[in-house]
């Protein structure tokens, strides 16, 4: 068949209709450029000459003007490559059995940004297709789930930059609404590097990009989110189903803002924050708002914090993690420095909610309920400052609480409130031969400890007898009268007993009593003391 038909519209000429014979070679034809082309109009005419079509037509196609003041003319075609590329334009066909990855590969080499159409199934790739070039955009106008799919091997969905080159970091990339599925291989979904990261040589890191309603899903073997530069703003990242984790902030994550992050089914934790396993740097300074993990697991908790400054999380909701054996909904590591978790709706199942060993967390805003143990547990040596935390009706919490004002569940948590176990030790001072300390308890309120506990005294001869203890939390005590407490036997003949004060020289407890006999006796004791700094 021939490319171009034989013949063209007749023009009439004023002797008669002239016609090109082939419309492949029109130069080869009669016409002069003042013939007529006729167009009707009701019951006349219309005459115009070819060469005021040409003119009108190269005029427009060939000298675009925006309208405003102080714009320039410009072709069409300038004005067409202002436009965003798309993986059509290389060849990508999204039947879900062609592989795209070429495709879109060289509609993200151009540098523009890249627009991804509905696909009549999904994009089937085999290798990452993140952006590569500072500022480059890749979106789609729809949200279906599964819109780019790797169904065949292990490599990470999209990788902002290149890491195989030392320049090969992308700041200001972004993506908009795309969608990833991975499979069971797959290690790693999206990720934000940073210098040397995985072992990359770059100079810089994918800083100051943006994640907007993208979701990955099935990476069987790894983080669905990697984050390990800084500036990022995250909005509405989701993470469905069959992921190994969710996201992780970490290594240079800094100052990331993380708003709707939604992550459940994961075989491990959903969010952490800190603790690359292979990097020791501390992230600092991440805010995530609007959070929801549900039905993932974690050896540690669904959320854990560790080597990590200044994060906050506003707005977390948890949901049914102990299904798969998560010991806690989050976990503060001693590691951790100055978390923020405001705002807690905890539902269905778990020993405890929040479990901290952190230095200056503050957790306020807990609504809790089918808690087997502590809504609340502070371990170590970490402060704590809690607000208000609530638990729903027929539900029995354990933990440290104060002020318990209402039978439906309600208390307010002071600074400082924590308990613990401590083996003291013990200093023979006057007329003992041997002296036993034994596993001991102690809780904290503000600055005041309360103790309890047992010891056996073994006494030289009848007499004065003085011991001396440790203390289970250091205090600069100055005064005797700072500690107090007394002691007594559980012997049925023998009715020793005594009484316990500060000892401001060495920084611990006395022990002193009359001895009236030389037996062995176990002393069981109680008091309080200051906590001095």
């Amino acid at each position: 068949m021939a490319k171009y038909p034989t013949q063209l519209l007749p023009f009439w000429k004023g002797d008669g209709v002239q016609q090109i014979a082939d419309a492949s070679n029109p130069d080869a034809g009669p016409l002069t450029g003042a013939e007529y082309a006729t167009v009707s109009r009701g019951s006349g005419v219309l005459k115009t000459t070819l060469t005021a079509i040409g003119t009108w037509v190269l005029g427009t196609f060939l000298a675009f003007t925006q309208t405003g003041v102080g714009a320039i003319a410009r072709t069409i075609l300038a004005k067409l490559f202002d436009l965003p590329v798309t993986p059509q334009d290389f060849g990508a066909v999204g039947d879900g059995s062609n592989d795209d990855t070429a495709a879109i590969r060289a509609a993200i080499a151009t540098g523009k940004s890249v627009y991804f159409p509905k696909p009549n199934s999904f994009y089937r790739i085999t290798d990452e297709i993140g952006p590569k070039f500072a500022g480059q955009i890749l979106f789609t106008n729809c949200r279906l789930r599964g819109m780019i799919r790797n169904t065949t091997n292990d490599k990470p969905l999209a990788y902002f930059g290149d890491p195989t080159v030392s320049n090969g970091a992308t700041p200001q990339a972004g993506m908009r609404g795309l969608t990833f599925f991975g499979n069971a291989a797959t290690t790693r979904g999206i990720v934000l590097s940073t210098v040397n990261e995985n072992g990359s040589a770059w100079t810089d890191a994918s800083k100051d990009c943006s994640l907007h309603d993208v979701a990955v899903d099935f990476v069987g073997n790894g983080w669905a989110l990697e984050c390990y530069s800084w500036c990022n703003d995250i909005r509405n990242f989701t993470s469905y189903e069959g992921n190994k984790r969710g996201a992780i902030f970490a290594v240079d994550a800094n100052q990331n803002n993380v708003s709707g992050l939604y992550v459940t089914g994961c075989a491990e934790q959903s969010l952490q924050v800190g603790a690359h396993p292979t990097s020791t740097r501390v992230s600092r300074g991440n805010s995530f708002r609007g959070v929801v993990v549900q039905q993932s697991g974690g050896a540690d908790g669904v959320v854990v914090i560790a080597d990590a400054d200044n994060t906050t999380i506003t707005g977390l909701y948890s949901e049914s993690n102990n299904v798969k054996g998560a010991p806690r909904a989050v976990f503060v590591k001693d590691t951790a420095r100055g978390t923020v978790i405001n705002g807690v709706s905890h539902l269905s199942g778990g020993a405890v909610v929040i479990k901290n060993e952190g230095l200056g967390t503050s957790v306020d805003g807990v609504v809790s309920s089918n808690i087997t143990g502590a809504i609340v547990e502070n371990a170590g040596v970490g402060t704590l400052n809690l607000g208000t935390v609530e638990w729903m009706a027929g539900v029995t919490p354990s933990g440290v609480k104060f002020s318990d004002s209402s039978v439906g569940g309600r208390a307010t948590f002071l600074d400082n409130i924590y308990s613990g176990l401590w083996t003291p030790t013990v200093t023979a001072l006057t007329n003992v031969d041997a002296v036993t300390a034994f596993e001991c308890q102690y809780s904290r309120v503000g600055n005041v400890i309360t103790f309890s506990g047992q010891v056996n005294i073994d006494p030289t001869a009848t007499g004065l007898t003085e011991i001396g203890m440790s203390l289970p939390v250091a205090s600069n005590l100055i005064a005797t009268r700072q500690a107090a407490g007394t002691y007594s036997s559980n012997s049925s003949t023998i009715k020793d007993g005594g009484a316990i004060y500060g000892d401001s020289t060495n920084k611990r407890l006395t022990f002193r009593h009359v001895a009236g006999s030389t037996s062995n006796l176990s002393f069981f004791f109680s008091g309080s003391y200051l906590v001095r700094t």
